[in-house]
C-alpha cells in the first residue's frame, strides 16, 4: 500500500478521528436536539389539550349565560305583565274615584241652585 501512497496508520487515524467526531457530534448536537424537539412536541400536545379544555369550558359558560339571559328575560316579561295589570287596576280605581267625586260635585252644584 505504501507504493500507492496510502499509509495504513494514517487511514486508521482518520477512521478513529471520524468515529470520535461522530460520537462527539452525536452527544453534543444530535441528542440535545432530539430532546429539544421531543419537549417541544410534548408542549404542543399539552397546549392543544389545554386549548380544547378551555374551549369546552368557554362553550359551557356561554350556554349557561344564554340560559340565564333567557330566564331574566322571562322574569322581566312576567314583571311587566304584572305591573301592567296593577297599573290598569290602579287607573280603573282612580277613574272610578274621580267619577264618584265628579258626581258628588255635580249633585252639590244642583242642590245649591
Amino acid at each position: 500500500m505504501k507504493e500507492l501512497g496510502i499509509e495504513p496508520s494514517i487511514i486508521l487515524a482518520q477512521i478513529v478521528n471520524f468515529g470520535l467526531l461522530v460520537i462527539v457530534l452525536y452527544l453534543l448536537l444530535y441528542k440535545p436536539f432530539v430532546k429539544y424537539m421531543k419537549n417541544r412536541e410534548d408542549d404542543e400536545v399539552e397546549f392543544e389539550k389545554t386549548k380544547k379544555k378551555l374551549t369546552e369550558e368557554q362553550e359551557k359558560l356561554a350556554e349557561t349565560m344564554r340560559k340565564e339571559h333567557a330566564n331574566w328575560e322571562l322574569r322581566l316579561k312576567k314583571q311587566e305583565i304584572e305591573f301592567t295589570k296593577e297599573l290598569t287596576m290602579a287607573r280603573a280605581e282612580i277613574l272610578s274615584k274621580a267619577k264618584v267625586r265628579a258626581e258628588e260635585i255635580v249633585r252639590k252644584a244642583k242642590a245649591s241652585k
